[in-house]
């Protein structure tokens, strides 16, 4: 143990070296944590370990001027061991027992923990980055699907930052210098939702109904903060979820820096809520008495329509901490009630036979048969194309055949063949239907092998609901409210046409029923 030590008592960060571990996924770095840090740690033969987190000794703490092990893991025998020197100091001493107070020191004692006695940490939370069925049917979309960073753009211009923002272990993080980030479409009447956490001392915001005002980006603005590490208790319209500078939050529950909290911000005509961790901590009335007088002592005064019922972006905001989002899905209270059905006044108006098999209409339900044999697969589909989308129909197999719903679908130019994507209604064992195959082209993109829940979701001889949601190259699919099918594809069809599928072969009968659409 020679040349093991530690120099004074000070605070020093913590640098997470690799985020695809349980551990660290989604763990801030630590910022300014207080305690001894120790130095030339003695490695013991005989075992693998991996550093999966450092921090900087200096020599002015009287340290060795480079990083140390700060987060070490590995195996041992069948299990395995987490390891952190940090918080090795006397906790009856009042200076130094602020080291185990450390909230961001206990958020990895308890991920540690688990992890060594499990192999997983749990962060507390429902399932991220996923909508039920309910919410989908309730207008619920995903604005961040914990992979792709489809739907934002800096807001400084065109494209998503290179640097600055990054995807990590589902979330979307920011670590300062990329810019603020910015919705790609515009809300005025919406439900926001959202989980974020934040490093210690981090100060930041999600904005709303955001517009250009000159050289500015203005909007009301729902204050992401640690409070404890930037002091703001003592100015309360900028702490944590307050309408920053015009309504300070009440009776909230603020989870500590490295945990996550949920957020919801409601706009409804001139009214503005906010809520954090389930509870209502402030509302304001846009144009009312109250909102007048506030604006007027506030930074806004010279603006009279701030905040007022317009479009405007979301906005992310780059304030130079560090910030983790996730699950962040929006209802645009716009478009609650415009679904269509595609069903016209009498017959199939607005739909097209292609291929030999007999389509015909009874009340709200199209009913689809082989016509004695068929050669080959027919559609009957929709004249009109459809790009982002909700659809939903209840779909019944009265004699048994393979068939399927297309969307986003298209003529083949050579052979006037269909192809496009394909939500299976499957009557074979196998049971893959709600999956998604590609028509005419590539084959299966998610079929069910590895989804036991979906396939015991159809039910023969029966009617089962069919909910389809495309927007953009993210597809999903849900059988009586199970989810079947989630495919984020990198060769998108970005439109086309719906269809109806009765297979080639010598049986198949099929029903669907109330057939109707959403666009987005």
């Amino acid at each position: 143990r020679a040349g093991t030590g530690h120099g004074r008592f000070h605070p020093f960060g913590l640098e997470v070296l690799d985020y695809d571990h349980p551990i660290t996924a989604t763990m801030p770095d630590f910022v300014d944590h207080p305690d001894e840090l120790y130095h030339r740690l003695v490695r013991v033969e005989g075992y693998e370990r991996t550093v999966i987190g450092v921090s900087h000794s200096s020599k002015e703490s009287g340290g060795t001027g480079n990083d140390e092990p700060m987060i070490i893991v590995g195996a041992f025998g069948k299990g395995r061991f987490f390891h952190t020197p940090l918080a090795h100091v006397w906790s009856g001493q009042e200076q130094t027992k602020v080291s185990h107070h450390d909230p961001q020191l206990r958020t990895l004692i308890v991920r540690g923990t688990e992890w060594a006695a499990t192999g997983a940490v749990t962060d507390g939370l429902a399932q991220p980055n996923h909508l039920s069925l309910e919410e989908a049917q309730a207008g619920w979309r995903l604005l961040f699907d914990g992979q792709s960073t489809r739907g934002w753009h800096r807001a400084g211009g065109e494209g998503f930052p290179d640097k600055g923002w990054t995807i990590q272990s589902g979330c979307l993080r920011n670590t300062s210098g990329g810019g603020d980030l910015l919705s790609d479409d515009t809300y005025r009447n919406f439900e926001l939702a959202f989980e974020w956490k934040v490093a210690r001392g981090t100060n930041s915001g999600v904005k709303y109904r955001v517009r250009r005002e000159g050289n500015s980006l203005l909007g009301p603005e729902f204050q992401i903060l640690d409070d404890a590490g930037t002091n703001e208790d003592d100015n309360p319209l900028s702490a944590a979820g307050s309408l920053y500078a015009l309504t300070a939050a009440q009776d909230k529950q603020l989870q500590h820096a490295g945990q996550f909290n949920q957020s919801r911000i409601v706009c409804r005509g001139e009214h503005l809520e906010h809520w954090l961790n389930g509870q209502l901590i402030l509302s304001a009335d846009v144009g009312s008495e109250d909102w007048a007088a506030r604006l007027a002592r506030s930074k806004f005064r010279s603006i009279p329509e701030f905040a007022s019922e317009r479009p405007g972006h979301i906005l992310l905001q780059d304030h130079g901490g560090e910030v983790w989002y996730r699950s962040i899905r929006i209802r645009d209270l716009d478009l609650q009630d415009n679904w269509e059905s595609l069903l016209q006044d009498e017959g199939l108006d607005g739909w097209t036979v292609a291929g030999g098999a007999r389509y015909v209409r009874e009340g709200n339900t199209i009913i689809g048969d082989v016509n004695g044999r068929l050669g080959r697969n027919s559609f009957l589909v929709t004249d009109e194309i459809f790009a982002d989308f909700q659809f939903q129909v209840e779909v019944r197999i009265v004699e048994r055949g393979n068939s399927g719903i297309q969307f986003r679908s298209h003529y083949r130019e050579k052979d006037g063949v269909v192809f496009g994507y394909q939500a299976e209604i499957d009557e074979k064992s196998r049971a893959w239907s709600g999956g998604i195959f590609e028509e005419g082209r590539r084959g299966w993109l998610d079929d069910l092998r590895d989804n036991p829940a979906g396939r015991q979701a159809f039910r023969m001889d029966e009617w089962n609901h069919y909910f389809i949601q495309a927007e953009g190259n993210d597809l999903r699919v849900w059988v009586n409210g199970v989810s079947t099918a989630h495919l984020v594809d990198d060769k998108p069809l970005l439109k086309g046409f719906l269809g109806l599928q009765v297979h080639g072969g010598k049986s198949g009968r099929f029903h669907w029923r109330n057939p109707r659409l959403r666009r987005l």
